[in-house]
C-alpha cells in the first residue's frame, strides 16, 4: 500500500474535490431546471397576498375570447371542484390554479361561497394585459382588499408555445381609487403536459454529478497510471 506525501495529499484532495463536485453538480442543475421551466425550485405564487387579505371581495373562473377578452365561466363551482382535485396529489403538475384556490380556501373556507367578480371589471382587467408568447385560454380572477386598498389577482394559462409546453402566469394588479387598473407585479413559468414534466432538479443533478465523479476517477486512475509507467 502506497504511503507518504503523495497518497496524504491525495486522501485530502478527495472529500474537497467530491464536495467542490457536489456543489457544482447542484448549482448546473438549478440553472438547467430554471432554463428549462423558469423557476428554481418551487413553482412561485402570489397565494400569500391573498391569505394575508383582510377580505375576499370575488371570486371567478374566466375564460378568453379569440380578441383576448375575459369572460366568467357560469360553470364556476364545477371548476372549483376540479382545480380542488388536480391538487389532492402531492407536487401534482396539473395543479395550476388549485394551487391558489387550495390557499384561498384555507382562508376564508368553502370557495363557492364567494361572490362573482363584476363582470365589467373582468372585462376592463382583461383590456390592459399585456399578454406573453401565447394568448391566455383559462383561469380566475380574485377581488380582494387589504386596508382600504383594493387589488386584482389574475391566474391564468395559455395555449401551446410548443410542443406539450404550455405558459402559466399569476399577475397581481391594484383598483387606485381614482380608477383604472395598476399592474404590481407578475409571475410566470412553463409546465408540460405529456412531456418532461417530472423532470426536477433533484432528478437533473444526479446524472450530472455521476458524471463529475467518473470524469474525475478517470482523470486520477490515468494520472496514476502514467506516472507507473
Amino acid at each position: 500500500m502506497k504511503s507518504g506525501p503523495g497518497a496524504m495529499k491525495i486522501s485530502f484532495l478527495a472529500p474537497l474535490t467530491l464536495g467542490g463536485l457536489l456543489a457544482l453538480s447542484f448549482l448546473l442543475a438549478g440553472i438547467v431546471h430554471w432554463a428549462m421551466w423558469g423557476y428554481w425550485d418551487e413553482r412561485p405564487s402570489f397565494v400569500d397576498k391573498l391569505t394575508g387579505a383582510d377580505e375576499i371581495l370575488g371570486l371567478s373562473m374566466v375564460e378568453f375570447d379569440d380578441d383576448g377578452l375575459a369572460r366568467a365561466r357560469p360553470e364556476r363551482d364545477e371548476l372549483l371542484a376540479r382545480e380542488a382535485r388536480s391538487c389532492q396529489q402531492l407536487e401534482s403538475n396539473l395543479c395550476l390554479e388549485g394551487r391558489v384556490l387550495t390557499g384561498l380556501e384555507r382562508h376564508v373556507g368553502h370557495a363557492a361561497h364567494l361572490p362573482e367578480v363584476d363582470r365589467s371589471l373582468v372585462e376592463e382587467l382583461s383590456r390592459v394585459i399585456r399578454y406573453p408568447r401565447q394568448q391566455p385560454k383559462t383561469g380566475l380572477v380574485v377581488h380582494y382588499r387589504v386596508g382600504m386598498s383594493r387589488y386584482l389577482l389574475l391566474v391564468y394559462r395559455t395555449g401551446e408555445v410548443s410542443n406539450d409546453r404550455y405558459l402559466f402566469a399569476e399577475e397581481l394588479f391594484q383598483l387606485p381609487t381614482g380608477g383604472g387598473i395598476t399592474k404590481l407585479e407578475q409571475i410566470q413559468y412553463y409546465w408540460e403536459f405529456a412531456g418532461l414534466e417530472g423532470v426536477t432538479w433533484r432528478l437533473i443533478w444526479m446524472p450530472i454529478f455521476a458524471i463529475f465523479v467518473g470524469g474525475w476517477a478517470l482523470f486520477w486512475v490515468a494520472k496514476v497510471r502514467s506516472r507507473a509507467l
